[in-house]
């Protein structure tokens, strides 16, 4: 195996300081945008193999998947596919083979994200959270107006802390079928 790495920097907004309290203004509303953007940054994990064979259609399927298990010591949905590359070599007169490149992106809070429940919409009293048609729109002097939710539809209460709603998007695969160490070293 080859191995290398590298940390690949970005800025996410975040909805909570250091010590867990959520960003507000002075009257308690949920602070949003770039004010709020720090620098993160994840690892990338990158190996190379050599292959006599290339499985194209493999990769297609593993692209932007995560692990759906324990590995290299990190929990599931903590790394992702995130790049194949390969280029084909001549080995005596008329035999290829392939040096294949895999980039891994690592995320130890994992792939998933948080978002904070707002929205325009709340449940009417006595509505049922599954059915579409119990909501209404949420009107502060006569006009529509966002809001922030309590993660069961209704309007936050006062001076409550923002309600996180979860959002998994990239789908699970065993990573290890792609033929990569089950250890780094």
């Amino acid at each position: 195996y080859r191995l290398s790495g590298s940390f690949v920097k970005y800025s996410r907004e975040q909805t909570k300081g250091r010590d867990g309290k959520p960003f507000t203004n002075s009257s308690l509303q949920l602070l949003r945008g770039s004010i709020v953007e720090f620098d993160d940054g994840k690892a990338e994990v990158k190996i190379g193999l050599t292959l006599a064979t290339l499985p194209l259609q493999t990769y297609t399927e593993f692209m932007h998947t995560v692990n759906d298990a324990v590995m290299w010591g990190l929990p599931k949905r903590t790394i992702k596919l995130s790049n194949v590359t390969f280029t084909r070599r001549l080995f005596g007169v008329c035999n290829y083979y392939y040096l294949v490149d895999y980039d891994f992106e690592i995320d130890f809070e994992t792939f998933d994200r948080k978002a904070v429940d707002e929205g325009t919409m709340v449940l009417r009293p006595g509505g049922v959270v599954t059915k579409p048609e119990d909501f209404v729109p949420y009107k502060v002097d006569g006009e529509n107006a966002s809001v922030l939710l309590n993660g069961a539809g209704m309007p936050l209460g006062d001076a409550a802390a923002p309600v996180d709603i979860d959002i998994e998007y990239y789908e699970e695969t065993n990573l290890l079928m792609l033929g990569v160490p089950a250890v780094l070293i």
